[in-house]
């Protein structure tokens, strides 16, 4: 080991540790202090560059990587991020060059054929990208996300019917895994075959009631086919991962507009569905403007101003369509809250 070293391990351990809690800027402050006291630790310059990565600053973490490199030119970790970190500053031909040199030192890794197909979908060399692909998942069959990323490849590349044929095949190899039969379902239906992207969801729930994925997949499905049954599968989602932003929003939407037989039993269901999400973390504009439309319908006005609270602490505070705006408008009582909202 590079000398100096084991003394940088208590560093190196609480920089991932920072970085494991999404305390970045205090990673980067610990380590560009650490990079200095031991300069030689090339572990100590990786995690660096990923810090710096993701603070949104490319050509700092670039640095620090090549730093990393330059200790150690086979030093696999930093090889990978050096790449991203590239395709981040739109150095496609370098990042593709550096994933390249990945597949020199380990000929049958899958890793680096996907690292590879990433930087040849950015150069639109497609037929290259997909047959790399393709060699992962030969390589190693029972890795769903392999499947995912090729068949979600596929269909960007405006190959519908092979992206079809991989999340089947992938399936076939992954007959377990939820994403896959929700990915293959998906796109059956893009592909106008309803009918059987809803029998496979149903035959999939049948042997995995838990899978969240898949019970909003045929909720989506079913909205305009069968309605009640929608709402259940896709309340089941949000039930079963309450912190998913994506499930509670359809939920919330196919709430707000369902013509119920209960109109009251459907005002508490959109109501209690509509305060729990509203604790969520993170939420969008455009999920904080659902929820507040919906309150404004309940006339649950302190939920309204708590939502105002919390976005006027974010910094994507400030409403960004017409629709937005024009459903604020009415609520504008004084001339400082309309010079707000023109804002």
């Amino acid at each position: 080991m590079t000398k100096g070293a084991p003394s940088a391990e208590p560093y190196l351990d609480l920089a991932r540790r920072l970085y494991q809690t999404r305390r970045f800027a205090d990673g980067e402050a610990l380590t560009a202090k650490a990079t200095q006291l031991y300069p030689e630790v090339k572990e100590l310059w990786n995690v660096r560059g990923v810090l710096l990565r993701v603070l949104r600053q490319p050509d700092a973490a670039l640095a620090a990587l090549e730093r990393a490199v330059q200790i150690d030119p086979t030093f696999v970790g930093a090889l990978v991020n050096r790449g991203n970190v590239l395709l981040d500053l739109g150095r496609a031909e370098d990042s593709l060059a550096t994933f390249s040199s990945l597949r020199a030192l380990d000929p049958q890794g899958t890793e680096p054929r996907l690292l590879v197909a990433r930087a040849l979908l950015v150069l639109g060399r497609t037929d290259e990208a997909a047959a790399r692909f393709q060699e992962a998942t030969v390589l190693k069959p029972d890795a769903p996300l392999i499947w995912l990323e090729y068949a979600n490849a596929l269909k960007a590349m405006g190959r519908p019917d092979q992206a079809e044929g991989a999340f089947a095949a992938g399936t076939a190899a992954n007959p377990d895994n939820g994403q896959l039969m929700a990915g293959l379902a998906d796109i059956l239906c893009e592909r106008g075959k309803s009918d059987a992207a809803d029998l496979i969801l149903s035959e999939a729930i049948s042997r995995q009631p838990k899978d969240a994925r898949l019970h909003y997949s045929l909720g989506k499905l079913r909205r305009a086919t069968a309605p009640e049954s929608a709402m259940t599968h896709l309340r089941a989602a949000y039930e079963l991962e309450p912190s998913s932003p994506v499930a509670f929003y359809t939920l919330l939407q196919f709430l707000a507009r369902a013509l119920p037989s209960d109109e009251g039993a459907l005002l508490d269901q959109l109501y209690d569905t509509a305060v729990r999400a509203a604790r969520a973390a993170g939420l969008t504009l455009m999920q904080s403007a659902l929820l507040e439309n919906v309150f404004e319908r309940l006339c649950a006005f302190a939920e309204i101003e708590n939502l105002e609270s919390q976005r006027a602490q974010s910094a994507g505070g400030r409403m960004v369509t017409p629709v937005l705006l024009m459903s604020q408008i009415g609520r504008a009582t004084t001339p400082e809250q309309r010079r707000s909202l023109m804002e």
